[in-house]
């Protein structure tokens, strides 16, 4: 596919905006909940796993994936068994357009975070996220969801924002109550786009 069609970063493609698969597919999908492109907040966590790669056919979730390019980037770059969940079921046609152009596998499964149960969580190892707290409505949800995970045995949890005070609220109950940590990160690819990472480990966290 030409240049004028796709970009690269950090060594994943991504369609851009003026793109023919992305007009066609507004055609028929329309996001409803901001997943309408590819948020910032999710390189962060990518560059965290380069730094701190999981082992291999390691199973992720990955909550409010929106087009699902972190999820697909675990899959193609850590052979990683990826399950993408989204409260908008809008946005799945999206992911698996960038799945297929990225030669990765992952599935999908619609649910809102309250919907995420144990049967989601109980064999999943690392839960990650990103730009995902940006409504005060969505702390309370969200905190019981990263509950949830921490009791039904997920080992790492990673949630990615610019820093919005909802993020924050959230990363502070995680902080004082199960010793998680907030990091401050800058993005390394020449944007300086900067924001925080949700780090919660619990027993022998996988690398």
């Amino acid at each position: 596919m030409s240049d004028s069609q796709v970009r690269t970063i950090y060594g994943m493609l991504s369609f851009k905006h003026r793109s023919k698969v992305l007009k066609q597919l507004r055609k028929t999908a329309s996001p409803e909940l901001h997943g309408h492109q590819i948020w910032q907040s999710c390189y962060m966590i990518m560059e965290y796993l380069e730094q701190h790669p999981p082992a291999e056919q390691t199973n992720i979730l990955e909550i409010g994936c929106g087009w699902g390019m972190l999820g697909i980037y675990c899959a193609k770059n850590f052979n990683a068994q990826v399950t993408l969940t989204d409260a908008d079921a809008n946005v799945f046609p999206y992911a698996h357009a960038h799945a297929d152009l990225n030669q990765a596998q992952v599935s999908t499964k619609h649910l809102a975070f309250s919907e995420i149960g144990e049967s989601e969580l109980k064999d999943k190892q690392i839960l990650i996220g990103s730009d995902i707290c940006f409504w005060p409505e969505i702390v309370k949800p969200l905190q019981a969801l990263l509950t949830r995970a921490i009791q039904s045995g997920v080992k790492k949890i990673l949630i990615a924002d610019p820093g919005r005070h909802p993020f924050l609220r959230l990363a502070e109950y995680f902080v004082t109550e199960h010793n998680a940590k907030l990091l401050s990160w800058t993005l390394d690819n020449g944007t300086k786009n900067h924001g925080k990472i949700l780090l919660i480990e619990t027993g022998n966290a996988p690398a």
